[in-house]
């Protein structure tokens, strides 16, 4: 389907399945990756666990920054969580299966795919893993407990993952803004 290099692209003999040392090196670097997100947030979300929950609410920076617990049945901003039981288990875990499934296929895909894209689907699954790690252990809810405000701006309850989703979200938006002014670029050039 895709040519793992220019001689699988340009030799009929070489099978395009066949497996290269920069695949495996990009599978390779992509599982590190992934590894090191989740083990900072599964981390930070148990020290939140053992921390906040006898302490209610930590601020800092004259409120500023807010820690405190607090479980999410729901998605972003607690979207979801006036669904039924299965209702959200269907959606916030076997669709999410599916999604972070077909964003690891393609971030091993040997094509040419942006490096800037390849990043924002990478924080996606990074963000993606942890908050669905959290719904299997945690009986469908997810640990939230970093809020932030400057002035009038106050953010809902956040972990990591939700960083890593959100960032992850900001760069696949630019890369295919990128793609479009670069292919309207060419049609006129």
């Amino acid at each position: 389907m895709f040519p793992l290099n220019s001689t699988a692209a340009a030799s009929p003999s070489v099978q395009p399945t066949t497996p290269t040392l920069r695949t495996f090196r990009r599978v390779g670097v992509v599982g590190v990756i992934l590894l090191l997100g989740l083990v900072v947030d599964q981390g930070t979300k148990l020290w939140a666990l053992d921390q906040l929950q006898p302490h209610g609410v930590l601020r800092f920076g004259e409120d500023t920054v807010r820690l405190q617990l607090a479980r999410n049945p729901g998605g972003f901003w607690g979207a979801g969580e006036n669904l039924s039981v299965s209702a959200r288990y269907g959606l916030f875990v076997v669709f999410n299966i599916g999604l972070l499934g077909s964003i690891a296929w393609f971030l091993c895909v040997p094509a040419m795919v942006p490096r800037m894209l390849r990043i924002g689907l990478g924080l996606l699954l990074i963000g993606g893993i942890g908050n669905l790690l959290d719904r299997l252990v945690h009986r469908g809810e997810v640990i939230d407990f970093l809020s932030m405000r400057l002035g009038a701006f106050q953010t809902g309850i956040f972990n990591f993952a939700d960083v890593a989703i959100t960032a992850g979200i900001a760069i696949v938006i630019a890369q295919a803004i990128v793609g479009v002014v670069q292919a309207h670029r060419s049609e006129f050039a």
